[in-house]
């Protein structure tokens, strides 16, 4: 991809057509934008969270190693393998729950917390825009 903007054009002679127009090109920049987003959300907490430290995570060693634990002891045991598209609220809401039977402080459950709601952003981010491969280690 080369990041570069996409414009697209039509002429139409009326009012009416013009807006049949407008609505067509919404649609397929929307069902383009929605294979994007199925690429991206067919992959797994586990492989967001990977993917996200590679890319965008902490910068500083010092937080790598704090949310290495974090993901070690807390995220991992719960959430790794749920597929991105079938993660909801229940099953975070399963998950801090979890974390609060098995003796975890507010502070703790809200930093494990932070890790996972900064990879799902830094997706969201990401899923809007119109390359494929962004996904892909590597490229």
């Amino acid at each position: 991809m080369t990041q570069k903007r996409r414009f697209k054009s039509s002429v139409a002679s009326t009012k009416r057509e013009a807006h049949s127009l407008v609505h067509a090109m919404l649609a397929e920049l929307d069902s383009a934008t929605k294979v994007d987003q199925v690429a991206a959300t067919s992959q797994t907490v586990g492989t967001l969270i990977e993917r996200w430290l590679e890319v965008a995570g902490p910068a500083a060693p010092s937080t790598r190693s704090v949310y290495a634990g974090y993901i070690k002891n807390q995220i991992r045991p719960h959430l790794w393998e749920i597929r991105l598209d079938r993660l909801g609220v229940v099953d975070l809401d399963r998950w801090y729950v979890t974390l609060r039977k098995n003796g975890l402080k507010p502070a703790a459950i809200r930093k494990a917390n932070t890790i996972v709601r900064a990879a799902t952003r830094w997706l969201v981010f990401f899923a809007g825009r119109s390359s494929r491969s962004w996904w892909l280690p590597g490229e």
